[in-house]
């Protein structure tokens, strides 16, 4: 009798990946307008679903070559700096956006945050930010000057290690970046003393100070 022949096991069939879903891509707007500002920010508000409050003074024309595709998510940015152009800017209120002069808002009752929080770019609010015992308060107010619209606020409180901030959102985050990396720096450098045997002092350091300064 024939043995009886077992049955070759078969691999299953290898699936094909899933493509990944395609990401959904962004609404934009197409910008493409010669209006006054008055109707500028009407046809943002009917856009954005937003509410701008403003009176008679808020006047000019906003001129823009075009068109060009702008993504939902930065029309408000759009809308800010369009309006610093004309020297105003925009507060966030309970109903909605206050259209005010740059040189009063600091005056407003602005928004006020211990930790970075997202918003628009060129909204104005009061940032507190804690400096690092090590760094000195007065050598990071003279780096960070350089990075302040001209209507700014600046408060520094040393005793408690504090910079009180009025600005831009966007020059705040580039403000507390740089202190970041100033802090991440500061953990790196270590001071050694150098006994000098074959040189004099004062030759070494003139030497020095010519290839620092260099």
């Amino acid at each position: 009798s024939s043995a009886k022949k077992k049955p070759v096991a078969e691999a299953a069939p290898v699936e094909p990946p899933h493509p990944a879903p395609p990401k959904e891509r962004e609404p934009v707007v197409q910008v493409n307008l010669t209006a006054d500002l008055k109707d500028f920010l009407k046809g943002i508000s009917e856009l954005t679903g937003e509410n701008f409050l403003y009176d008679q003074n808020v006047s000019g024309q906003v001129i823009m070559s075009g068109p060009a595709d702008v993504p939902m998510s930065q029309v408000m940015d759009l809308t800010q700096r369009v309006l610093s152009m004309r020297g105003f800017t925009l507060v966030r209120m309970g109903q909605g956006w206050k259209v005010t002069p740059s040189s009063v808002a600091l005056r407003e009752n602005l928004p006020v945050y211990d930790t970075p929080s997202a918003g628009v770019s060129q909204e104005y609010i009061t940032q507190i930010i804690r400096i690092d015992p090590r760094l000195s308060f007065n050598e990071i107010r003279g780096l960070i000057t350089s990075y302040f619209s001209p209507n700014h606020n600046i408060q520094a409180m040393p005793k408690l290690n504090l910079i009180l901030l009025t600005d831009t959102r966007e020059n705040i985050e580039k403000v507390m970046a740089l202190i970041r990396r100033l802090t991440e720096l500061q953990g790196r450098i270590v001071i050694k003393s150098h006994t000098l045997k074959f040189a004099k002092v004062a030759d070494i350091k003139s030497r020095l100070e010519s290839i620092l300064s260099s």
